[in-house]
C-alpha cells in the first residue's frame, strides 16, 4: 500500500493495478477501494470510480465518507445535482464534517443561490471545531475564502483527504491518525510553537514510523530550536531510506558544521558532488566551509572546480557569484604577493557568499507549501545562518 500511495500523486496508472489487486485479495479492506477511487478519478475513468464508490458504500454502510467519495466522483463528472445529494447525505450522517457542508454551499452558489451560499458560508466560518480533522478543514476553508489557501484544491472536496489518509495508514482514530497529527504539528509551527510541533510530529511517527513527511517536519522544528545534534539524528533516519538524497545530505552537512564537525560536513558535500557534479549549492557550501576553516588552497581549488562544472537545474546564478568571488580572491592574492595574505585580505573585504543562511533565497525555514504534504516541513540545504 505504501508504494501505491506514493504513486498516486503522479503515476495513477501504475498505482491502480496495485489497488485492484488489493481489492481482489482483501475485498473487506477499504484501503483498496479508496486507492482505486482516487486513481480512477485522476485517470478520468469516472464510471469505474463510481462503481468502486458504490462498493465502498456497501462495505461501510454506517460511515459518512463513502457518500462523500461518490460525491467526489460525480463532482468530477460535472453531475453537480447528483453530487449535491451525496454530500447532503454525508452531512446528515456526520454534521461535524465541514467540507461536505462547504461543498454543498459552493454547489448552491453554482446554481445561482447566492443568498443560501452567504448564509451557509458564514455559519461554517463561525463554527467552533471540536476535533482535529474539523479544525484542519475549518482552517483550510477560512484560508480559501480569504484567498490564502495554498493546499491542493482536491483536498477541499469531501472525503478526498480522508481516502488519501486511509490508503497511507489504514483507518485510524483521530488521536492515532498520522495525517491529523502532522496537521497539528504544522499548525503549531505556523504559530511559532516549535517544541510542541516537534512533539506532535513525534506522535505521528510513533503511529507510523515510516511517515517520512512527519520526520521531515520534526527535523525542521529541531533545527529551529537549535537542537542540532537531535536534528542530525533525525536527518540520518531520513537518509537511511534515501542515502543519496542530495538535499538532505546538504542539510546534514550544514548541521554538522553547526555541531563543530567540519570534516564530516565536507564529506557530505563531497558525496553530493559525486552524485551530481553540477550541484552548485553543494559547491558553494563547500567553498564557504573551506573559507571558514582557513583553507586558502582548498578554496581556490573549490572555486576552480565549480567554474569548470556545468550547473544543474537553475543554479547558474550561484555559479556566477562564485566566479565573481574567485576573481576577487585572485586579485587579492596578486596584490598581496602570497596566497596566505591574499586570502586574509579577501576574507576581510569580500568573503564567501556574504554570510550564507538557512533556506534558499526568498524562502523561510519553516513549512511552506501544501498543509500536511511532503512539501511542508522539508529542511532545505542552502545557505548558512
Amino acid at each position: 500500500m505504501a508504494k501505491a500511495a506514493g504513486l498516486l500523486a503522479g503515476k495513477a496508472e501504475q498505482a491502480l493495478p496495485i489497488f485492484e489487486e488489493r481489492i481482489r485479495q482483501s475485498p473487506d479492506d477499504e484501503r483498496g477501494y479508496c486507492g482505486a477511487i482516487l486513481s480512477l478519478i485522476k485517470l478520468r475513468n469516472l464510471d469505474g470510480a463510481a462503481e468502486c464508490a458504490e462498493k465502498l458504500i456497501r462495505l461501510r454502510p454506517g460511515e459518512a465518507y463513502p457518500h462523500g467519495a461518490m460525491g467526489a466522483v460525480l463532482d468530477s463528472a460535472g453531475k453537480f445535482d447528483e453530487a449535491l445529494a451525496c454530500y447532503e447525505k454525508m452531512a446528515a450522517m456526520d454534521p461535524d464534517d465541514l467540507l461536505s457542508r462547504f461543498r454543498i454551499a459552493q454547489l448552491l452558489l453554482l446554481r445561482g443561490d447566492e443568498k443560501e451560499w452567504d448564509k451557509r458560508a458564514v455559519k461554517i466560518i463561525r463554527t467552533r471545531p471540536t476535533s482535529r480533522s474539523a479544525a484542519r478543514d475549518h482552517a483550510n476553508i477560512v484560508d480559501f475564502l480569504g484567498e490564502k489557501y495554498r493546499g491542493r484544491a482536491e483536498d477541499l472536496i469531501p472525503s478526498v483527504a480522508k481516502m488519501s489518509s486511509i490508503v497511507r495508514h489504514g483507518p485510524q482514530q483521530e488521536d492515532q491518525d498520522p495525517e491529523l497529527l502532522l496537521e497539528e504539528a504544522n499548525s503549531l509551527a505556523d504559530g511559532g510553537r516549535y517544541a510542541e510541533a516537534a512533539k506532535a510530529a513525534d506522535r505521528a511517527l510513533s503511529v507510523d514510523p515510516g511517515f517520512q513527511t512527519a520526520r521531515s517536519v520534526k527535523a525542521t522544528m529541531l533545527i529551529k530550536l537549535g537542537r542540532h545534534a537531535e536534528a542530525i539524528a533525525c536527518v540520518d533516519e531520513i537518509l537511511l531510506a534515501g542515502p543519496d538524497d542530495t538535499e538532505y545530505l546538504g542539510v546534514k552537512g550544514m548541521l554538522l558544521e553547526r555541531a563543530g564537525r567540519p570534516q564530516e560536513a565536507l564529506a557530505c558535500y563531497d558525496r553530493i558532488l559525486e552524485l551530481d557534479r553540477g550541484d552548485m549549492t553543494a559547491r558553494y557550501l563547500k567553498c564557504g566551509l573551506l573559507a571558514l576553516e582557513g583553507d586558502a588552497d582548498g578554496l581556490l581549488e573549490c572555486y576552480r572546480a565549480a567554474l569548470e562544472a556545468k550547473p544543474s537545474g537553475k543554479s547558474s546564478r550561484m555559479q556566477k557569484e562564485m566566479r565573481r568571488e574567485s576573481r576577487e580572491l585572485d586579485r587579492c592574492v596578486k596584490q598581496s604577493g602570497s596566497v596566505k595574505s591574499g586570502f586574509a585580505k579577501f576574507m576581510k573585504e569580500t568573503g564567501v557568499a556574504a554570510h550564507p543562511r538557512w533556506g534558499r533565497k526568498g524562502q523561510r525555514m519553516s513549512v511552506p507549501g501544501a498543509r500536511g504534504r511532503a512539501k511542508r516541513g522539508r529542511p532545505r540545504a542552502g545557505r548558512r545562518a
